[in-house]
């Protein structure tokens, strides 16, 4: 089967930076599995895939515009300490709700016992970056999974 719009496919996968850091890595016993109608599936990654068959493997780079976006400075933002149950670590997430009631998450950058800075960017927003794939899995999305935007169940994958 050839992977098209409306394929559900499991990958096996690193992912590195520009400086060839790995940033991730999906392995075969435990691929990555997306539907390729999902909005939430970033755009370079669905086009890279277009035309792949089970067992093929590609490298391909996709750039901030059709990756996570360029960084944008303005989703830097400093919250009370108090805003918080307790203060958060880190380096960790806090997930909350936008004025339309999407989830967003921000990445603690910074606190200093009264304020923490907080950062609403994708993790590898500005990056360039650097993908081996190999197709594990490849099939048509069944109408729930359409709908749903993920798998609901991978042992039909060949």
């Amino acid at each position: 089967m050839t992977i098209h719009q409306g394929s559900a496919v499991q990958l096996a996968m690193r992912i590195r930076n520009s400086e060839g850091v790995l940033i991730e890595e999906v392995s075969q016993d435990s691929p990555l599995e997306l539907v390729l109608s999902d909005p939430g599936i970033v755009p370079g990654l669905a086009t890279a895939l277009m035309g792949m068959k089970v067992g093929d493997k590609k490298q391909f780079v996709i750039t901030p515009e059709e990756g996570f976006g360029d960084y944008d400075a303005s989703k830097k933002v400093s919250v009370p300490c108090d805003q918080f149950e307790e203060e958060p670590e880190v380096g960790s997430s806090v997930v909350t709700e936008d004025d339309d009631g999407d989830e967003v998450v921000f990445t603690v950058l910074s606190t200093d016992g009264k304020n923490v800075m907080l950062d609403g960017n994708h993790t590898l927003a500005g990056m360039t970056l650097h993908y081996e794939v190999e197709v594990v899995g490849a099939r048509t999305a069944t109408e729930d999974e359409l709908q749903h935007g993920h798998i609901h169940g991978s042992s039909c994958m060949h």
